[in-house]
């Protein structure tokens, strides 16, 4: 039914002019087209722990990319920052590299979500 619902919602929004209506069906389209990616995401990581046996490893990921939070500051969180330098190598994250390389298949095959909804 969402496939359904979303591929009427796309033809409707290719065809149409845009107008507030429109928007709305637009955004009603995005919204499934994400929950589906979610599904997506979660049946492909769920084959990926299946195969390697890498669900503690994903997990810690999660962890320590959620864990940069900071109460003072109010900023980090879970934003994927460990992509990047200097966090990809604190020692305290080492190895994460693998989790990280399991899942950039995932984002390859789903952009439309970020690497930190992925994480997570």
């Amino acid at each position: 039914a969402d496939q359904r619902r979303l591929r009427t919602a796309l033809r409707s929004t290719a065809s149409n002019p845009p107008t507030s209506t429109m928007a709305a069906l637009d955004l009603e389209a995005r919204h499934a087209a994400y929950q589906m990616e979610i599904r997506a995401a979660a049946v492909i990581i769920a084959e990926i722990i299946r195969l390697k046996g890498c669900g503690p490893i994903l997990v810690r990921l999660a962890w320590h990319d959620a864990g940069t939070y900071d109460v003072k500051t109010k900023t980090g969180g879970p934003h994927a920052a460990m992509r990047f330098e200097p966090e990809a190598s604190y020692a305290a994250d080492a190895g994460l590299n693998i989790a990280r390389d399991l899942l950039e298949p995932v984002h390859a095959a789903l952009p439309g979500l970020s690497y930190a909804g992925i994480w997570q």
